[in-house]
């Protein structure tokens, strides 16, 4: 695995580990955020999904590191409204609750070959549309995990390229009117 996706597990881990079984689901964030995907991340609710967001150089190290930036998203809609999704009640834990237990487990966090977990933000995305459409909460938690690139980048690890597979659109009528497939030889 890459710096990335060893991260990523190692942040899904800590949380899964320390909600035992508390959230419906700890999972990446399953594509770009749109409604749609917003939808799917609402509907498993509680839950944390982590996302990695990119980063910038870190100054005056003579390898190539970066500070990564990663968010855990955390979703709650519960039944009984506005409140029990804060605050949690007898049948669910709420956002606050999560936040407080989420944070000190993942600052600090050793990832072993990569570098240490640390907080920086916790911001509530709020907004009305989310509250009244979707009957839910967001919340964001903000990491920063300094993370080496290997200079010893093996092409041999990479999985074949073996087919192609593209369709075109030529006209824009949303039907496809060619389809290419290329197969590429196995050597």
């Amino acid at each position: 695995m890459g710096i990335i996706t060893t991260t990523e597990q190692a942040l899904i881990n800590a949380t899964e580990t320390a909600f035992n079984n508390t959230l419906k689901a700890v999972k990446p964030v399953p594509g770009p955020i749109t409604i749609d995907v917003l939808k799917q991340m609402i509907s498993v609710s509680p839950a944390v999904h982590v996302a990695f967001l990119g980063g910038a150089a870190q100054k005056d190290v003579d390898a190539a590191y970066m500070d990564g930036r990663w968010t855990a998203y955390i979703t709650s809609k519960n039944a009984g409204g506005g409140l029990p999704r804060l605050h949690g009640d007898a049948t669910e834990i709420g956002i606050y609750e999560i936040v407080e237990r989420l944070v000190p487990t993942l600052h600090d966090l050793n990832i072993e070959d990569v570098g240490t977990c640390q907080f920086l933000d916790v911001k509530n995305l709020f907004s009305i549309q989310l509250q009244e459409k979707l009957g839910a909460a967001l919340w964001a938690v903000v990491f920063n995990v300094p993370m080496p690139f290997p200079d010893d980048f093996d092409p041999a690890s990479l999985a074949d390229f073996l087919t192609f597979h593209g369709e075109s659109d030529i006209n824009g009528d949303g039907d496809y009117d060619t389809t290419h497939d290329f197969e590429l030889p196995q050597n």
